[in-house]
């Protein structure tokens, strides 16, 4: 019986989202070398921004997963292929089957898999005895069991989600890499994600009229905020390093990587806020932190709208060449 497993897989949670499984499988299968904040925004996954609003936790995970990480990848120059559905699809015990082969020749070849079940995970190892993958959780807890039997069938959410990465790829021009970035970053602020119905989620600069609409009603979810506005915070430090890092690769990057730090620095100031809410009910006291809060919110909001305008001259040849659809390359 084969059993195979990656042994230099590890999870570092700093957003418990997607990219910290992203950069963890190119990492550990030798695809690339920048670290986790840099390939946060080459594959534009940073600069995406959508709230429930309620400004619930369901804004963490609300958007249209095949696609986005499809483009991720692409976006670094790598193939990649996606097995995702419902677990209640007719069909699905036959495209189960195929994903596990799937899975399993690319571990043999030595790169992981995410896998979605109620939380990321990446599938590092597989044991054909015990009929099951090994798992690291979104937390780094290394060592959960996926049984092939009951793979996508188990816990509370009937999607199914994995994304299998090949070693395959072409190599891009690191400018070309950051230029692609700058753009969707643009379209990412200016566009609602269509797969999102605008009665319940904003996007992009929508997103911020969306909380502080909320924040003032006082009937914001506000574990909900606290676990979405902590993991943009998250992103907001990543584009700053990224610029900074980048800033010897492109004229204007070092403006707007002030900028983003800037802009960060206010993101640690909104989810200290948070938390101070969440924890006081002194009704006078919580009046007094919402109007911080949205008072903090209304500056952000208008920083990254700077940043963005400054980002369009970066990169002002390349989207006007591109005419009515900059996005697409």
């Amino acid at each position: 019986m084969t059993s195979i497993i990656l042994e230099n897989m590890k999870i570092v949670p700093e957003t418990k989202t997607f990219i910290d499984h992203f950069h963890s499988v190119l990492l550990a299968g030798g695809l690339t070398t920048y670290p986790k904040h840099t390939i946060a925004c080459m594959s534009s996954l940073a600069f995406r921004m959508s709230v429930h609003r309620q400004l619930d936790a369901i804004s963490v995970t609300a958007y249209n997963w095949p696609a986005e990480h499809f483009v991720a990848a692409d976006l670094l120059g790598l193939y990649s292929e996606t097995y995702a559905g419902y677990n209640t699809d007719p069909v699905f015990p036959v495209s189960r089957k195929y994903a596990i082969e799937e899975m399993k020749h690319s571990l043999q070849e030595g790169v992981g898999l995410i896998y979605w079940h109620d939380q990321y995970y990446t599938i590092y190892g597989y044991d054909e005895a015990q009929q099951c993958f090994f798992a690291v959780d979104s937390c780094g807890n290394s060592g959960c069991k996926v049984s092939y039997q009951t793979l996508g069938q188990t816990g509370n959410s009937s999607i199914v989600f994995i994304q299998r990465i090949s070693k395959r790829s072409i190599s891009i021009d690191v400018r070309d890499l950051i230029t692609e970035s700058l753009v969707q970053a643009i379209y990412k602020w200016e566009q609602h994600d269509s797969i999102l119905p605008p009665e319940q989620f904003a996007c992009g600069e929508q997103a911020y009229d969306a909380m502080i609409e909320e924040i003032q009603s006082g009937t914001a979810d506000w574990d909900g905020a606290e676990q979405t506005l902590s993991m943009y915070r998250t992103f907001k430090h990543y584009i700053a390093r990224y610029l900074h890092d980048m800033k010897q690769s492109m004229d204007g990057l070092e403006q707007l990587a002030e900028k983003y730090r800037v802009l960060a620095d206010l993101y640690d100031d909104i989810v200290a806020i948070l938390r101070r809410l969440r924890h006081d009910w002194n009704d006078a006291h919580e009046e007094g932190l919402c109007h911080e809060m949205v008072t903090t919110l209304i500056s952000a909001q208008q920083i990254e709208k700077d940043a963005i305008e400054a980002m369009k001259q970066v990169v002002k040849d390349v989207r006007e060449a591109r005419g009515a659809t900059p996005h697409l390359r």
